[in-house]
């Protein structure tokens, strides 16, 4: 005879490993500080690269005001304003990024750890049938 309450633990389970498990399970194969840090490196390369394009697409916009800008203006501080932009976006985008993927991957520990003591549950509960 089927056992109900058997088949149910094995399609919660299995619908955990279909729908989100696998991403999770992906993280949790990580060191939090790795999955952290690696998190991080990303942010820091693609705000390195979206500040870049934000500046080219300013200057491209209004090429004629820049370059009348470019020979008034005082060099250095336009350096100094840009680096200002520069520092303040990855500030803002790392600790945002330090937040979720730390949230994420506690998350991710959690589900798992109910995953795997749902199949120690259901490993019991064979063992008991057989």
């Amino acid at each position: 005879m089927i056992n109900v309450f058997r088949l149910q633990k094995m399609i919660h389970l299995a619908r955990y490993e279909a729908h989100g498990g696998e991403k999770e399970m992906k993280i949790c194969r990580y060191y939090r500080g790795d999955y952290i840090s690696l998190q991080m490196i990303q942010t820091f390369l693609l705000t390195t690269i979206a500040d870049i394009l934000v500046v080219l697409l300013v200057i491209l916009s209004d090429v004629d005001k820049f370059l009348l800008l470019l020979e008034e203006a005082d060099l250095v501080r336009t350096g100094i304003w840009l680096l200002l932009f520069y520092a303040i976006s990855l500030l803002i985008f790392l600790q945002i990024t330090y937040i979720s993927a730390a949230g994420r991957y506690d998350r991710a520990r959690r589900h798992l750890k109910r995953y795997k003591e749902g199949l120690a549950s259901l490993t019991r509960l064979n063992s008991r049938s057989a």
